[in-house]
């Protein structure tokens, strides 16, 4: 049976993985997942040379952005850890709740709320009574 070499997906792994490390280094889970299809590929081309279809090239270029995409992930994982550990973990939920799409879910949260409890006051005051404002 041959083995299939599709580096599609790993390279799809990688990018997720670069674009979620913005998020505390999430992007590791992605990017250890890539890693170790990448590895498992290779090493089943290697035992089974004439078994193969597909580049062997690409796939070794896709662990190389695997490893890559996990060393990224790993230096934003240890800046946010040390950055909580520095400033505390409540200034850390503040820095991502002030980020423009957690304020779109957080207003969007409000407003539901406020309509749920049938406020007869205005938005702010209403939010205000269960949790602290914030500029909207």
């Amino acid at each position: 049976m041959k083995t299939h070499l599709v580096s599609t997906p790993i390279f799809i792994l990688c990018f997720i993985s670069l674009i979620s490390a913005c998020f505390g280094g999430v992007g590791l889970i992605f990017a250890g997942i890539a890693l170790y299809k990448a590895h498992q590929k290779i090493k089943e081309a290697q035992q089974n040379e004439l078994g193969f279809t597909g580049s062997l090239e690409t796939m070794k270029i896709a662990k190389i952005a695997a490893i890559v995409s996990l060393a990224v992930n790993l230096v934003y994982f240890g800046y946010t850890a040390f950055w909580i550990y520095e400033n505390s973990y409540q200034s850390f939920q503040e820095r991502w709740l002030n980020m423009f799409f957690f304020k779109i879910i957080l207003v969007a949260y409000s407003y539901n709320s406020y309509k749920k409890r049938g406020c007869q006051k205005s938005m702010k005051t209403c939010h205000s009574e269960y949790m602290p404002a914030t500029d909207m």
